[in-house]
């Protein structure tokens, strides 16, 4: 039977390494049709300290994670190439403990749950409705069926 370790360190443990000697040089993806952001703020109080004293009671919860099921990559599987490569490895290896997390502190929490929330690839949604060209495919998915609509599951 699996052992109950905090909730902060299954989410902490040991992350598979990843190859990215393949990857080409150059500069994130950009395009034309993003807004320019030219306004920077910083927020120095985000920070993972303070994030953990505020979540520390949940974080600290024990938990058995199953990560039996958790299939170890293979070496085609650690290879990034460029960003659809690493959203593969991502979505395949890390989110979903992570998910798994979010959705043991949902219920440990008493919240409700169909209000469940999934983080994935930014596939899932798109922002402004029936948009055929994906130009503004986000990176990264928050969906929720609270948030479902005749577009995707965005948040």
């Amino acid at each position: 039977m699996p052992s109950k370790a905090s909730i902060t360190n299954v989410l902490s443990g040991k992350c598979p390494a990843i190859d990215t000697t393949r990857t080409r040089p150059g500069t994130n993806t950009t395009s034309t049709y993003w807004p320019d952001i030219d306004i920077w703020e910083r927020w120095d109080e985000f920070n993972a300290q303070n994030l953990h004293t505020i979540y520390q009671p949940v974080m600290d919860t024990k938990w058995v994670a199953d990560t039996a099921d958790r299939p170890d990559p293979s070496s085609w599987d650690t290879r990034v190439f460029d960003e659809d490569s690493l959203e593969h490895y991502l979505s395949k290896f890390l989110l979903p403990p992570v998910n798994a997390a979010l959705g043991y502190v949902r219920r440990i929490l008493g919240m409700d749950e169909d209000d469940d929330l999934n983080i994935g690839c930014g596939g899932r949604c798109y922002y402004g409705g029936v948009d055929t060209t994906r130009l503004f495919k986000p990176d990264w998915s928050l969906c929720s069926d609270l948030q479902s609509g005749d577009w995707g599951l965005g948040l």
